[in-house]
């Protein structure tokens, strides 16, 4: 079993209790400033990695035209149950073929199991899944550089990669604007929150 297998396979064991964890955290303010930002009725958005469905639910309080995807099933079916409106989608965002003409992508904890050099490849397919003007929300585990840690958990074992604010700027920079970047210290641990914007023109 390689390290992904295996984390996907933690979060399946898992779930209930991961997704009881990540109720912990409110990310409210931070959906509705996509919302203010963007600036229309009804937008279409896509979030990568929904667990069990914490902050689909305040994106589906806003818009209809929502998706969202995860590599874990387990996890997506907490998230169906609790929001049975909701579009569910098992996906590795690895490998996912982006819909066209998204205007908020947003990432939350969730890219947190790809390493660099994929990553580098997922932020250009996003790029290119925005609407002119869209937006990309991402955060990530923050470390002074980056680097692949393999941990043993409660919840079984994963593999995560920690990005320093600097590094992930720099994998970003197919996109047009930067709107926010910083690091915050949550719970325990430093994470770095970046705002990206593809240009209204092209």
């Amino acid at each position: 079993m390689d390290k992904k297998e295996q984390t996907i396979q933690a979060y399946n064991n898992n779930a209930e209790e991961i997704a009881k964890k990540f109720e912990g955290f409110d990310r409210s303010k931070d959906i509705n400033e996509l919302f203010a930002l963007i600036g229309k009725k009804n937008p279409r958005v896509l979030e990568i990695g929904c667990a069990g469905g914490r902050d689909a639910a305040v994106f589906l309080q806003k818009t209809t035209d929502f998706l969202a995807i995860d590599a874990s099933q387990k996890l997506l079916d907490i998230a169906k149950n609790r929001l049975p409106k909701g579009k569910f989608v098992l996906a590795d965002v690895e490998k996912y073929e982006f819909p066209n003409e998204l205007d908020i992508i947003y990432a939350s904890a969730s890219l947190i199991h790809t390493n660099k050099q994929v990553l580098r490849e997922v932020f250009q397919r996003i790029y290119y899944a925005l609407y002119p003007g869209g937006l990309f929300r991402i955060t990530m585990k923050h470390a002074d550089k980056y680097v692949e840690i393999t941990k043993e958990t409660p919840f079984g074992t994963r593999t995560y990669y920690h990005f320093s604010e600097e590094e992930l700027l720099d994998l970003g920079n197919c996109f047009d604007e930067v709107l926010m970047s910083e690091v915050r210290f949550v719970k325990g641990q430093n994470w770095v929150e970046i705002l990206f914007k593809k240009a209204i023109s092209i």
